[in-house]
């Protein structure tokens, strides 16, 4: 007989550690047959079972939506007025030996779109971890991610390497995929993206929405800097 309190769990072939163990609240796994399980146990049971709800219902709020949406259009139009009407020889001007020209930022961002994005599903892909967060805030990563105070190399596998016949094809290569992140990001629940961890950037899979706006305005700076060494 249950001990009074006791909560009886019917299971098959229970598999249990000892009769200590499920006095102690121990998990008891089976399929038809039954053992009891301790109030104490059941209250662990319950906890851990709400910390999964928990989990489970997180998804992309309309403030993160809106933000990400926004940032998006934002970033986009900045290219395109950046890089439209602009001469072959404007867009092939290199403002130092090594340096990028316009035409090869703009190579670099359709590339780079097409990395993030992939980048965003492979992460949104993986478990959850409740523990896990975000090293920076939003505000701070794209405030860090737009500055041009701190140069950083691109991965080799997104340099300049004339993909595209022409830089019309480049931006529209850009635009094309822009615009398939935003209408993912306007239809996608995004279960869990804040608990979900970029491995060795801190980041988490929302963030990368942010990260593809702001890396976006950081090279439109750098476009607007070429501009202004041609002129000179």
């Amino acid at each position: 007989m249950a001990a009074k309190g006791a909560v009886l769990i019917k299971l098959a072939n229970p598999t249990v550690l000892s009769d200590e163990s499920v006095n102690r609240g121990a998990f008891i796994r089976g399929n038809c047959g039954e053992k009891y399980y301790d109030g104490g146990g059941m209250r662990y049971f319950l906890l851990a079972f709400s910390l999964v709800l928990s989990v489970s219902a997180q998804t992309l709020t309309k403030g993160e939506r809106d933000r990400a949406m926004s940032e998006l259009h934002a970033s986009r139009k900045q290219l395109i007025d950046a890089v439209s009407g602009l001469s072959e020889k404007q867009l092939a001007f290199q403002p130092s030996p090594g340096a990028w020209s316009i035409a090869e930022i703009t190579e670099h961002l359709a590339m780079t779109e097409e990395l993030l994005f992939s980048l965003h599903k492979q992460t949104a892909a993986a478990p959850a971890d409740p523990a896990k967060s975000a090293a920076q805030k939003d505000e701070e990563l794209l405030k860090s991610i737009r500055t041009r105070d701190q140069k950083v190399k691109a991965p080799e596998m997104v340099h300049p390497k004339k993909t595209f016949a022409s830089t019309a094809q480049a931006l529209a290569a850009f635009k094309e995929r822009r615009d398939r992140t935003i209408a993912f990001v306007e239809t996608t629940d995004g279960d869990n993206l804040r608990h979900k961890i970029v491995p060795n950037f801190g980041m988490d899979a929302y963030q990368i929405f942010l990260l593809m706006a702001a890396h976006t305005q950081r090279h439109v700076e750098q476009i607007n800097e070429v501009k202004a060494a041609a002129s000179r």
